[in-house]
């Protein structure tokens, strides 16, 4: 009986062991058009500390002022948003 010995696989071996694609984050969050017309209601009502933490009291640090931000974002967009 001849015995072969298993075949290699084609290419350069890998240097690094482990995952070759790092997982996902989901870091980008869909807000809806409702979500941000209420979110520039509350701004017009009460102000922009009053918005945040009435629509989003789970943020703190740089995520809150990221959301900040981008509540003027929104602010500018008004006649898409509506």
């Amino acid at each position: 009986m001849d015995v072969t010995p298993p075949a290699r696989p084609p290419g350069r071996p890998r240097l690094k062991e482990g995952p070759k694609k790092p997982p996902k984050k989901f870091r980008n969050v869909h807000v809806s058009f409702k979500k941000k017309q209420a979110v520039i209601d509350s701004f017009d009502e009460m102000g922009m500390a009053a918005a945040l933490l009435k629509h989003f009291p789970h943020l703190r640090g740089p995520p809150l002022d990221t959301t900040r931000k981008k509540i003027y974002t929104w602010l500018k967009q008004r006649a898409h948003i509506k």
